[in-house]
């Protein structure tokens, strides 16, 4: 597996000759940015000018690059999420703050609305929900496992199936 360390750097001047730096602490003089490897090539992205700002960056890329969803450059397109990454970055929160029996429920509730629905979240809509609580339903007639109402209610209103 590649490299997944996301390091807090800044860029500064020494000796003339600008270069990359690791971030010590205390108050950066400039804009931070998070430095990453895809294969041997190192990457840099802006993450703002506190250090706040740069480590909530820094977590959230690490998570995407553990669970080896696409590094998205900023842009207006790197502002939407897929409902298979959100449905992953979900996981792992559930992963570390509920039982395993929590996490595999959770899991496969999510692995049917995400074979089920749109691509990215921010073309879900109210409608889509109710279509797929109508295919819950439906799954006995097709011989598959039979959803009853409180399941399914507890898979749509619950959040189980749609997060953030």
């Amino acid at each position: 597996m590649a490299n997944q360390k996301v390091s807090i750097v800044a860029r500064v001047k020494q000796d003339g000759k600008r270069k990359w730096v690791k971030h010590e602490g205390g108050t950066p003089a400039g804009p931070l940015y998070l430095r990453y490897c895809q294969g041997s090539t190192p990457h840099y992205m802006h993450a703002g000018d506190t250090i706040e700002d740069a480590r909530a960056m820094k977590r959230a890329l690490e998570r995407r690059l553990r669970i080896g969803a696409p590094i998205l450059e900023p842009g207006p397109e790197a502002q939407r999420k897929t409902t298979v990454i959100a449905a992953k970055e979900y996981l792992l929160e559930i992963q570390a703050q509920k039982a395993g029996a929590t996490w595999v429920k959770y899991s496969h509730d999510l692995g049917l609305f995400t074979d089920f629905c749109k691509k990215y979240l921010d073309e879900i809509t109210r409608t889509d929900l109710l279509t797929f609580i109508t295919h819950l339903r439906g799954l006995k007639a097709k011989g598959r496992k039979q959803y009853g109402a409180h399941s399914i209610h507890d898979m749509v209103v619950n959040g189980r199936s749609a997060q953030h």
